[in-house]
């Protein structure tokens, strides 16, 4: 599956972000052309976050483990620019004159929270812009090389609204965003117009989605543009207009005046990826062009008539499943959505599966999950519940966990389970497997005398909400007396020894979501009071576990049978 993508038109040169369904990831540099791979960065990096420089020779990318790479496609090497015992890096970009990075960090001890950096490359020297107790992401120069602008949150609660900041990296001066209370802000690729003195910011309150532009110059913003099933927008600055990016079509707007001047329908009605720094979509700077990469990993080439090109699609694909949704009512009523997946065929394997989502707060999509993918590949009937939580599925639901992370979110787990049981019978086994916060529940959900899973397997399972700092501050009751005993009770650790079916824990010695420690003692407490819990420790590897996926998924199934 095609995960993002970036291209130099001028140079013909394309990179994907390429994550297959087998786990793994690498990104293809192509020939845009004639579509042949000129350069590769393979696994072994788990690359993410592809960006080529302005002159469509160099690659920079990031990595789970914290390094920045810059791949050279002349030379076909690649070089770490940052490594830093104390920082852990990543969703970096370059200035225009490729001169500058700037990137996110946070303390690999998890003592502070990530912050906006600044880094010449040639001496690659770096300077700390932000330090406060906020969650600072996602970054994005101006042309002019003077502003970054980046969203901020606040740590101490996370469900506040994202804002949106600019900083000098000169003077270091912060300048806020305006925003009413209720709106969330974002921004993505291509915010700044070409002259750096406005910003595009997508604003989200309840009932309603907006695209505003920010003028720096009076600090206020010059007008709104509210529109329908809005993902985003860019500045297309080539055309002094602006490219809103909704559901289902491309909406194209003068910045002069705001007028509406042509809808494009997206190709076969297919929305565009969406990113952690937007939706993967790319406008040609000396062009009236547009590339994106839409949800069924195909790239296009997009005029502003509407005319398109599949310029390339991916070749990764999954077997035919069925997909339907059902309820559970949860241990204090709640109705909890459950998605089901059955391969089609009649090879279906006789164990069935509980995949518990990471997160917390994800949505469930198999296109985007390659533990679930490959669990279908497999044979394995898979319901995958949408404990409070998720997204996906109405705010009241996403909020329902506030104050109750590892308590009634594992009552969802576990009434999922017993309704399957229930409706498949004892001698039908049901395992249970979680990645990252997934992992978190599966630890506490086995911990329960009268769980009905007949083993369980840890993908890089987080194994202490205090590892988890966005969310800590909502995790626990805000009682004082409630949260220090919820403190004991929902802590894998703490609560390892009543662990008595079969545990399986996938573990990367690099992971900053869980210890090497922490796992042992798990594994430890469960051994000593007569359980049984295998673990692997992966010590090239961090969270994802991407280098070693494909062996681990050989590992669950031999297990599972």
């Amino acid at each position: 599956m095609f995960a993002d993508f970036d291209i130099h038109v001028e140079s013909n040169v394309l990179s994907i972000l390429e994550s297959p369904v087998d786990g793994t990831r690498h990104i293809n540099v192509l020939d845009l052309q004639t579509k042949q791979i000129i350069s590769n960065v393979n696994n072994s990096f788990s690359p993410l976050g592809p960006r080529l420089d302005s002159n469509g020779e160099q690659l920079l990318f990031f990595s789970n483990n914290g390094e920045l790479f810059m791949h050279n496609l002349r030379t076909q090497t690649t070089k770490v620019i940052f490594d830093s015992s104390v920082i852990n890096a990543g969703f970096c970009t370059l200035s225009q004159d490729n001169l500058n990075l700037c990137f996110s960090g946070y303390n690999r001890n998890m003592k502070a929270p990530p912050n906006i950096y600044y880094m010449h490359i040639t001496d690659q020297n770096f300077i700390q812009l932000t330090d406060g107790d906020y969650v600072d992401r996602f970054p994005q120069w101006s042309p002019s090389g003077q502003y970054i602008a980046f969203h901020r949150q606040d740590l101490r609660d996370s469900s506040k609204p994202k804002m949106i900041y600019i900083i000098d990296v000169h003077t270091k001066e912060e300048i806020q965003v305006p925003y009413s209370i209720g709106e969330s802000h974002t921004i993505g690729r291509y915010c700044w117009s070409k002259d750096s003195t406005k910003l595009l910011v997508k604003v989200d309150s309840k009932n309603h989605s907006s695209l505003k532009i920010y003028d720096l110059r009076t600090m206020t913003f010059s007008y709104t543009i509210p529109l329908p099933n809005l993902r985003g927008g860019i500045f297309f600055s080539n055309e002094n207009n602006i490219v809103a990016i909704c559901k289902k079509e491309l909406i194209i707007i003068s910045f002069l005046t705001g007028e509406i001047l042509k809808k494009i329908h997206l190709p076969h009605q297919v929305s565009i990826r969406d990113t952690l720094r937007g939706p993967a979509l790319i406008a040609s700077p000396n062009s009236k062009t547009l590339y994106l990469l839409n949800e069924d990993s195909r790239i296009y080439q997009i005029d502003l008539h509407g005319n398109y090109k599949l310029l390339l699609q991916s070749e990764d694909t999954l077997p035919p499943f069925k997909h339907r949704i059902y309820e559970v009512t949860s241990q204090d009523g709640l109705k909890v959505p459950v998605h089901h997946f059955t391969p089609e065929g009649n090879n279906i394997k006789n164990t069935g599966i509980l995949l518990a989502i990471g997160g917390p707060g994800e949505n469930i999509n198999i296109s985007y999950d390659p533990v679930l993918a490959n669990l279908i590949i497999k044979g394995y009937e898979v319901i995958v519940p949408a404990y409070r939580g998720c997204d996906g599925h109405g705010r009241l639901h996403k909020e329902a966990n506030k104050g109750e992370y590892g308590r009634r979110d594992v009552w969802d787990i576990l009434a999922c389970g017993k309704d399957w049981k229930i409706k498949n019978g004892d001698e039908r086994p049901l395992a249970l497997i979680g990645c990252s916060y997934g992992g978190f529940l599966t630890f506490l959900s086995m911990t329960y005398k009268n769980n009905p899973f007949d083993y369980a397997v840890s993908l890089w399972g987080v194994t202490r909400l205090e590892h988890l700092k966005m969310h800590l501050q909502q995790a626990y009751p805000a009682q004082l007396e409630e949260k220090a005993v919820a403190k004991i009770v929902r802590n894998p650790i703490k609560q390892a020894h009543k662990i008595k079916k079969p545990l399986l824990i996938f573990h990367g010695e690099k992971d900053t979501t869980s210890t090497t420690l922490d796992v042992k003692t798990i594994q430890k407490q469960i051994l000593a009071h007569g359980g049984t819990c295998d673990v692997t420790i992966f010590k090239d590897d961090t969270h994802g576990l991407s280098k070693h996926l494909h062996d681990i998924f050989d590992q669950i199934s031999l297990k599972l049978i």
